[in-house]
C-alpha cells in the first residue's frame, strides 16, 4: 500500500512545486514590469520638460497657484517637511537604523537599508547630471536654492526609498511576529505595518510637495523623483535581495561563509543596546537642529 501511495504523493508534491515556480516567474514578470513601467514614467517626464514644453507651462502654473497659496503657517509646515528629507538628516536617520539593526543582530537588514540610501543617492545625483534642467526662479524660493540640478527631486527620490525600504522591513517584521504567535508563516498582522504603511507615504507625500511650495522644484521633478524611487524599490528589492538572500545562504543552502556572516546574530549585550539607542537619538536630534539653522526659511510668505 505504502509502494501505491509513494507515486501519487510524489506526483502531488511534484505539482505543488511546478505551481509555486511558475508564480514566482510570473511575480518576477509582473515586477519586472512595473519596475520598466515607472523607469519608463521618468524617461517621459525627463523628455517632455524642456523650456517651451506644455508640461514645463503647467509646471509654471502650478508653481504660481502655490505661491498664491502660502501663508506663514504653511510655510513654517512645509518648511519642517522639507527638513526631515535633508541629505544630513537623512543620512543620520539610515545611519542610526543601520547600526540599531546591526547591533539587534540583524546585520542583512541593516545592510540592505544601506545599500537603499546609497543606491538612491546615486541614482538621483547621475539622473540629475544627465537630464540638467534649471530650478525654478530664486525670486520665488523660500529656502535657498540648491546648487544641483532640478530633475529628480533627491529630496523625492530619497526619502522614498528611504522610508520604502523600512516600511518593507516592518511587514517582514510583522510577518515573523505572526509566525511567532501561531497564525502561520504566511500570514501577515496587517495592524501595526499597515499603519506604518500609511504614516509613510504621508511623509513622503508631505516632503514631496514641500519642495514645490517652496519654490525649490517643480512638480513633475517631484515626480520625476517618485518615479525612480520606485523604480529602485522594485529592482532592491524584488531582483537584488533574492539573489543576496541565496547568497548568504537563506533559504535554500548553506551558502558561502563571508554570505553567512551577513546572516542573523544574536543581539548585543543590553548596555550596548542601550547606548547605540542613546547615540542615534543624540545624533539625529543634532542634526536636525544643524539642519534647521544652516537651512533656514528666507520669508514666510
Amino acid at each position: 500500500m505504502r509502494g501505491r501511495d509513494a507515486g501519487p504523493r510524489a506526483a502531488l508534491r511534484g505539482g505543488a512545486h511546478r505551481m509555486e515556480h511558475r508564480s514566482r516567474r510570473l511575480g518576477l514578470v509582473l515586477l519586472a514590469a512595473l519596475a520598466v513601467a515607472l523607469f519608463a514614467a521618468f524617461v517621459v517626464l525627463a523628455l517632455l520638460t524642456g523650456p517651451d514644453s506644455a508640461l514645463s507651462a503647467a509646471d509654471r502654473r502650478v508653481a504660481a497657484a502655490f505661491e498664491a497659496w502660502r501663508t506663514d503657517g504653511r510655510s513654517h509646515l512645509f518648511w519642517l517637511a522639507t527638513l526631515l528629507g535633508n541629505y544630513s538628516l537623512l543620512a543620520a536617520l539610515s545611519f542610526s537604523s543601520v547600526l540599531l539593526l546591526a547591533v539587534w543582530g540583524r546585520r542583512a537588514r541593516a545592510l540592505l537599508v544601506a545599500v537603499g540610501l546609497l543606491g538612491a543617492w546615486g541614482i538621483s545625483e547621475a539622473a540629475k547630471a544627465i537630464v540638467g534642467r534649471a530650478r525654478p526662479p530664486a525670486a520665488q524660493a523660500l529656502i535657498d536654492l540648491p546648487h544641483s540640478r532640478s530633475l529628480p527631486s533627491g529630496h523625492a527620490l530619497t526619502t522614498l526609498a528611504f522610508i520604502g525600504v523600512l516600511v518593507f522591513l516592518a511587514w517582514r517584521w510583522s510577518r515573523g511576529f505572526a509566525g511567532r504567535e501561531g497564525a502561520g508563516p504566511g500570514w501577515a498582522a496587517p495592524g501595526p505595518a499597515l499603519t506604518v504603511t500609511i504614516a509613510a507615504a504621508g511623509v513622503a507625500a508631505l516632503i514631496g510637495v514641500s519642495r514645490v511650495y517652496l519654490g525649490v522644484h517643480w512638480l513633475t521633478d517631484v515626480l520625476a523623483g517618485w518615479c525612480l524611487a520606485g523604480a529602485w524599490l522594485v529592482a532592491l528589492l524584488g531582483f537584488l535581495r533574492p539573489v543576496w538572500r541565496r547568497w548568504t545562504g537563506r533559504p535554500g543552502g548553506p551558502g558561502p561563509r563571508v554570505g553567512r556572516s551577513l546572516g542573523r546574530h544574536a543581539p548585543a549585550v543590553p548596555a550596548v543596546r542601550i547606548g547605540a539607542v542613546m547615540f542615534a537619538v543624540a545624533l539625529c536630534i543634532a542634526v536636525a537642529v544643524l539642519t534647521a539653522v544652516y537651512g533656514p526659511l528666507l520669508r514666510d510668505m
